[in-house]
């Protein structure tokens, strides 16, 4: 009887430790493809919920996770759209705010999460895409860059607006069309 109550004991103690236990930042990175979309990528520990927002000319990726010690302040990027990014450690959440050198459009940013990938070895990572403004005219209208869930490194080549003519009907691929 004694034994059975140490270990549910020491099962409560290891329960009320590992959800004690916060989600914690373990590096910020940052890329710029071809196509100059700015990516920063944040490892956690563990699952954690993100919020985006704009604050003026800065946009800010909120991360519920705890900012680690080897987790450095500011980071300098390379990119049209920033020199650099702060990474702010608000107690509970952390704040990574990319102060921006131009305005962007609408829906000109998307974040999601990549889930931890034992085979690879990769953390759970929150992701922000960000697409400088950019416009083509075609015709009389203004066509703008559109940025997907897909990752910005691929195998695949870039498709630019360069071999983009004049009066030229664009097909858009519907979920359909498609192929994985």
């Amino acid at each position: 009887m004694r034994k059975i109550f140490l270990l549910a004991l020491l099962t409560c103690c290891m329960l009320l430790g590992a959800v004690a236990q916060a989600a914690q930042i373990t590096d910020v990175k940052w890329g710029v493809n071809k196509a100059d979309v700015l990516r920063i990528v944040v490892d956690v520990t563990d699952t954690a919920g993100y919020a985006v927002d704009m604050e003026g000319d800065t946009l800010n990726l909120t991360v519920n996770a705890d900012k680690g010690a080897q987790v450095p302040h500011s980071k300098a990027v390379k990119s049209s759209l920033a020199d650099s990014l702060k990474i702010v450690d608000k107690g509970s959440y952390t704040v990574v705010r990319v102060p921006l050198k131009q305005r962007l459009l609408e829906k000109s940013y998307k974040a999601f999460v990549l889930k931890k990938d034992p085979v690879t070895g990769r953390p759970f990572r929150v992701v922000l895409d960000v697409t400088p403004r950019q416009t083509s005219y075609i015709g009389s209208g203004a066509a703008t860059t559109v940025v997907s869930n897909r990752p910005v490194v691929s195998n695949r080549p870039t498709k630019t607006n360069s071999s983009i003519k004049q009066n030229t009907v664009i097909k858009t691929n519907t979920a359909a069309d498609k192929k994985y």
